[in-house]
Order: structure tokens, then C-alpha cells, then sequence
């Protein structure tokens, strides 16, 4: 990210006690001379169609369902990495643990998410047997 960005958003954050609110960053955004200004769409219909995707994605993020052998709810839908690099998409996650070459990313992305967890949180000792635990799993998926 832009240094410039991430300075002016520090400069934001001590203007209000320190905290970073979104509404006080879309408000400094305004100005066309702001270094965040073109960080934003300011068309008001491209930017509600966008609104509007952001309000599906959440809207699938947050569907669950109920898989055969187990008893608690998971996520209806997945994105894989490669969706995402391309034109986005989600798949329901029945479809990816019934196909190998689907679970085999959900699995590749998954470790990559652990990786960023335990690299995250790895100073958090109550957290400790949980990156144990992730380790244990990484250490088998590497070798």
C-alpha cells in the first residue's frame, strides 16, 4: 500500500483519539486533494452497483447448510483462490468436498490461511495449543 495512504490514515486515526472509523475516511476522502480521494468511487451509481456486490458477497458469506455426517452448520458456499483471481464465484461446498480437484485448493488455501493465522496470533499464549496444533497440521501437508 501507498505510504502516503497509510499516512494520512494514521494522520485520520489521531485527529479522533487514535481510533480509525470508516466514516471519518470517506469524509477526509472528499477533498480532491486528498491522497485517499481516488482510492474511492464517487460516482453514485457506479458505486451503489458495487454496494450492491459487496451486500451479495456478504449475503453468501454468511448462508450456511447442513453436510451429510456431520451435525453442525458450515458455509454453503466457498471461493477458491484461482476464483478469486479471476472473475470471482463461489461454489457450494457440497460440490467442492465431492470433487478432488476442488477440495485439493480448498485444502491448499486453507494452509495458506493457517499460515497466516499462527504468524498472526503465534505471540498469544492462550492460543498456543491451537498453533501447536496448526503446526502439527502444516508439518504433514509439507511432507
Amino acid at each position: 500500500m501507498d505510504s502516503k495512504i497509510t499516512a494520512e490514515l494514521k494522520r485520520i486515526a489521531q485527529k479522533n483519539k487514535g481510533k480509525l472509523f470508516p466514516r471519518d475516511v470517506i469524509k477526509e476522502a472528499r477533498s480532491e486533494t486528498s491522497p485517499l480521494h481516488s482510492s474511492f468511487e464517487w460516482d453514485d451509481g457506479i458505486a451503489a452497483a458495487q454496494w450492491r456486490i459487496e451486500q451479495a458477497r456478504r449475503l453468501i458469506r454468511v448462508s450456511i447448510t447442513i453436510i451429510e455426517g456431520r451435525e453442525e452448520p458450515v458455509r454453503a458456499f466457498v471461493s477458491l483462490t484461482p476464483d478469486r483471481e479471476d472473475k470471482g464465484g463461489y461454489f457450494p461446498i457440497e460440490t467442492v468436498i465431492s470433487n478432488q480437484i476442488l477440495k485439493a485448493q480448498m485444502l491448499k488455501d486453507a494452509e495458506m490461511e493457517l499460515r497466516l493465522f499462527t504468524a498472526k496470533f503465534s505471540t498469544i499464549q492462550e492460543l498456543a495449543e491451537v498453533n501447536t496444533a496448526a503446526q502439527k497440521f502444516l508439518q504433514t501437508r509439507a511432507g
